[in-house]
């Protein structure tokens, strides 16, 4: 599990503690909201940010250990920094066993086509006619799968990636109660769960379901801090 994982904010008193339970972040001031939003993005990518996260009392990358969706109606799991991830992943794989057996075998095919197309053309050729597991990968397009048949189950699908790829310890969603029900949001902190990662949901406004098992930190209006903690119900 996540068990010594802290999430804090420079604004905040609270503290959030990673352990797999749900939390849910509700920034009631428009201003502030917008602000959080940006920060989150912006950290998540490399960049500074006022969100700090600690394990046990030193830093931890925010970029390391952090997937963030903040447009649910068109996030792609193929991602530049994703899909690097995963191409070198799929290379690695190449480079054993039976795979790169079949590598050789491309490369004397590959090899005996350019000698046929050296032979046809008219014009002198000079041509590289051996391939590794990077050019086979980029040659076939390899990416992750995107379509799915309800969005719940890209979300998941997300969340699966961001395990293999980054080892995530947070996974963090704007506006997630505006698109599903709480029997999704119920099998998605499940899936969290058993993976020892912590959902984490930012939302302009409170939206109580005592069924859920939910931490709730809500920042008013007035920026005051509000803990609503379902998780003890």
């Amino acid at each position: 599990m996540n068990e010594g994982y802290v999430l804090r904010h420079s604004d905040w008193e609270n503290r959030l503690e990673l352990n797999g339970a749900p939390i849910v972040i509700v920034v009631e001031n428009r201003g502030k909201f917008a602000e959080y939003a940006a920060d989150i993005v912006c950290h998540a990518e490399g960049g500074e940010g006022t969100f700090k996260l600690f394990k046990g009392n030193d830093d931890a990358s925010f970029e390391g250990h952090t997937a963030v969706i903040s447009d649910l109606s068109s996030f792609s799991l193929n991602g530049k920094k994703a899909l690097n991830l995963f191409h070198k992943k799929l290379i690695a794989e190449a480079q054993n066993g039976e795979l790169l057996l079949k590598i050789g075998e491309i490369n004397t095919a590959l090899a005996a086509f350019a000698d046929e197309l050296a032979f046809r053309s008219e014009i002198p050729l000079e041509y590289d006619a051996e391939a590794d597991g990077s050019d086979i990968v980029k040659l076939i397009n390899a990416r992750v799968q995107e379509k799915y048949p309800k969005l719940i189950e890209k979300i998941v699908a997300f969340v699966d990636l961001a395990a293999e790829l980054k080892r995530i310890k947070l996974f963090i969603i704007f506006f997630g109660k505006a698109y599903f029900s709480a029997e999704d949001i119920k099998a998605l902190y499940h899936h969290c769960s058993l993976l020892g990662i912590t959902p984490l949901l930012l939302e302009p406004c409170f939206h109580e379901d005592l069924s859920l098992g939910e931490y709730t930190l809500i920042i008013d209006e007035d920026l005051c801090e509000i803990v609503v903690n379902s998780q003890k119900i």
